[in-house]
């Protein structure tokens, strides 16, 4: 097992889009969080793919910017 392995990835969504692609490379299924520029919870994304213990994909149905807290 790996000392120090990392429990949880951000990604920042600096410009808008209406598909995030998260590389988050934490080896499991993750709980997401998804918050605005202010830290503010966003809601509202159509669509949510774990394409696999690696990576996740969420759609919107119009472009927006934030962050995804993987844990």
């Amino acid at each position: 097992y790996a000392l120090n392995k990392p429990t949880h990835k951000t990604h920042i969504q600096k410009t808008d889009s209406s598909t995030w692609i998260f590389h988050h490379n934490l080896g499991y299924e993750v709980n997401i969080e998804v918050l605005d520029e202010n830290n503010n919870p966003i809601l509202g994304y159509t669509r949510v793919d774990s394409n696999n213990f690696n990576t996740i994909t969420l759609t919107w149905s119009t472009p927006v910017r934030g962050k995804i807290i993987a844990s």
